[in-house]
């Protein structure tokens, strides 16, 4: 029998409680608690038929139950969401149920990546080296200094060109990121220099 019931457990636990709404045996802690699905723990009783998180007995850390749509994932800090089972104790990026990166609390999660951005770009590219969120254009690119646009990949923590995305510390030479002498937007760079020809 299950302990403070005449009903009947399940036979594997000796003078435990009964999940409500089945005659399984709980895990002996909660009294009168729903049992989460595909176990016989005790899930918290504000969730009935919902999964229970891994690494924990029934509830998740904020003893809220996961949502239900994923059957042994982990929860996500500050949330009853469902996390993707690959962070344990992260947080869950908004708009996401994957596991961001733990550093950034409500952050979106960037694209190709379970790293946490700014905040400022849903589904935008991550910048390499950075949490930051590129421009949305460029995967894997590095981002200019002072801006998350995505520079061209080949200079880290260099400046963006004025007026490019490719990375220098002024103007760009047309066909080339080569620093122009900042005095003429979109001219050539002479041979063998970066001043700016006419």
């Amino acid at each position: 029998c299950c302990l403070g019931s005449n009903a009947c457990c399940n036979g594997t636990k000796h003078g435990a409680w009964c999940c409500l709404g089945s005659n399984a045996c709980c895990n002996g802690t909660k009294h009168g608690a729903w049992c989460c699905q595909g176990s016989n723990a005790c899930c918290n009783g504000t969730k009935h038929g919902a999964w229970c998180c891994q690494g924990s007995n029934a509830c998740c850390r904020s003893n809220a139950c996961c949502n239900g749509t994923k059957h042994g994932a982990w929860c996500c800090l500050g949330s009853n969401a469902c996390c993707n089972g690959t962070k344990h104790g992260a947080w869950c990026c908004q708009g996401s149920n994957a596991c961001c990166s733990n550093t950034k609390r409500g952050a979106w999660c960037c694209l190709g990546s379970n790293a946490c951005c700014n905040g400022t770009k849903h589904e935008a590219w991550c910048c390499l080296g950075s949490n930051a969120c590129c421009n949305g254009t460029k995967h894997g690119a590095w981002c200019c200094l002072g801006s998350n646009a995505c520079c061209n990949g080949t200079k880290h923590g260099a400046w963006c060109c004025q007026g490019s995305n490719a990375c220098c510390n002024a103007w760009c030479c047309q066909g080339s990121n080569a620093c122009c002498s900042n005095t003429k937007r979109g001219a050539w760079c002479c041979l063998g220099s970066n001043a700016c020809c006419n």
